[in-house]
């Protein structure tokens, strides 16, 4: 990959993490200040719970995203970024434009969705 391709693909990741950040801090605010107030009957407990479950979900589905942006960011930084970490093969680059922060290649990715569906099934 020639270092201009590297360079828009720098500036997409870092724009994503940025995008991400205030949002993610923003989630984390949003389930700190609910549990000071107080339900009134059991419907707005329910409701003040499912809030609360949500907002947790969002954060870790944040919190997530930011650890594959970072890993992404590493690879670029160490040369590896295209590069697959099951098969050392290259990530196509119509792969890496639809998900940036991929780690494998297509290829790879299949079998190891085919491998978890597997043990999914077994247990």
């Amino acid at each position: 990959m020639d270092q201009n391709t590297l360079t828009i693909f720098n500036g997409i990741l870092v724009a994503q993490l940025q995008k991400l950040k205030p949002g993610a801090r923003d989630q984390l605010s949003a389930v700190d200040n609910r549990g000071s107030v107080d339900p009134m009957d059991d419907a707005d407990l329910a409701c003040e719970r499912s809030q609360k479950e949500y907002h947790l979900t969002i954060r870790q589905h944040n919190s997530r995203t930011v650890r594959e942006i970072l890993d992404a960011l590493q690879r670029l930084e160490a040369g590896l970024y295209g590069i697959c970490d099951e098969c050392g093969g290259r990530i196509d680059l119509e792969r890496l434009k639809a998900q940036p922060t991929a780690s494998v290649c297509i290829a790879c990715k299949k079998e190891l969705e085919a491998e978890e569906r597997k043990n999914f099934q077994a247990s």
